[in-house]
């Protein structure tokens, strides 16, 4: 059995000492919620273009003003990361996440050229009950879009 340390009557009782505040306890600066608020919304809005690129058209087309919208506050969410020290993979992530915004916006935009393909794609889509009707789709899709490639080349003079 251990005995506890004496103590000389004169010298004040020991307190317990308290544990140093880990860094997690540490109350975020206004500027990192700010910057993480911003993160937020632009991942909200990163989130959203992924949904509206699953849509059929012409309501995919909202995709290209989420995702133009997404890499503006992408681009604010970067900044404002970097001002308030937020480090780590927060930085790299919205600047990928940012990237990606840009280009779902731009391949969206895209299919403007393709519209009738795509309408008439979804169409032969909707009413394919059968496996075999529904590759028969994907065949005249295919066809469509070479043939158009096709046509394309040709126009611009890459085609020999």
């Amino acid at each position: 059995m251990k005995k506890a340390p004496k103590q000389s009557p004169t010298a004040p009782p020991k307190k317990p000492e308290q544990p140093a505040k880990r860094q997690q306890d540490a109350k975020p600066s206004p500027a990192a919620q700010k910057a993480a608020r911003r993160v937020f919304q632009f991942a909200a809005l990163l989130l959203l273009t992924l949904f509206l690129q699953g849509l059929d058209l012409p309501w995919r087309m909202l995709a290209v003003a989420s995702g133009a919208a997404a890499g503006v506050f992408g681009v604010i969410a970067l900044v404002a990361a970097w001002k308030s020290g937020i480090r780590g993979l927060t930085i790299p992530a919205v600047a990928v996440g940012t990237v990606m915004s840009i280009l779902m916006a731009f391949s969206t935009l895209l299919l403007v050229f393709i519209w009738d393909i795509q309408m008439d794609f979804q169409e032969c889509k909707g009413g394919a009950i059968t496996v075999s009707a529904a590759e028969q789709c994907e065949a005249t899709y295919n066809s469509d879009f070479d043939q158009w490639r096709t046509d394309l080349e040709g126009k611009v003079g890459l085609n020999p």
